[in-house]
């Protein structure tokens, strides 16, 4: 399966096995610099699936993983720790992966790293559940959303919205991109968006 192919609520403080190449290459580079000799039966990585708000979807490398067989290389995972290796990947559409369902208490403490980082907004955390406007999320940063802008006398434009939380049931954001007309509002600013629906079609309008 790719990553395009599967919703983000499905990768989010999971474990995963990444296949690709750019992905493998990055991970070898780092732990040869560290002296660690790999066996050739691993040819993916573990990671611990996380969102960045400003970089979107992200995973942090745990070791490696042989991809067929769904096993780790406990020890390329012990050498990251005692090394104090950090690397991370980013979103890449046509990235193979598959879930890691084995033992995972091992990785707790670093998926609390993790989590301590970039999982303690609390204003965020909610617009994250609101699966209505999915359709409305960039593919690799779910915390992005395609809004209308719209006011009388001017043509409706679509802008980016990053979401920051809910206040009187409308949800709040920083918008990401200068209008091309002026609605009063420019890049950068806190804009309120309703979420609406016409028949079967759902979307976030701009409130002024």
């Amino acid at each position: 399966m790719k990553l395009s192919e599967i919703s983000f609520r499905n990768l989010y403080r999971q474990y995963v096995i990444l296949k690709d190449e750019i992905y493998f290459k990055s991970a070898v580079d780092m732990m040869e610099k560290y002296s660690y000799a790999l066996a050739p039966n691993w040819n993916a990585v573990l990671c611990y699936c996380y969102i960045d708000s400003s970089a979107g979807m992200s995973f942090h490398f745990l070791g490696f993983a042989n991809y067929d067989d769904n096993d780790i290389d406990v020890d390329s995972y012990e050498k990251q720790l005692a090394e104090k290796i950090v690397l991370l990947f980013r979103y890449k559409d046509d990235a193979e992966i598959k879930p890691y369902s084995k033992e995972t208490s091992m990785f707790n403490e670093r998926a609390k790293m993790v989590d301590d980082g970039y999982h303690r907004d609390e204003r965020v955390l909610p617009t994250r559940n609101i699966a209505q406007i999915d359709h409305l999320r960039h593919n690799s940063c779910p915390d992005d959303i395609k809004v209308l802008l719209r006011k009388e006398g001017l043509q409706i434009e679509q802008v980016w919205v990053r979401l920051a939380g809910i206040e009187n049931g409308n949800l709040t954001g920083v918008l990401l991109n200068e209008p091309n007309s002026d609605f009063g509002v420019h890049s950068g600013d806190i804009v309120c968006v309703q979420v609406t629906s016409r028949g079967d079609d759902v979307y976030a309008i701009c409130l002024f």
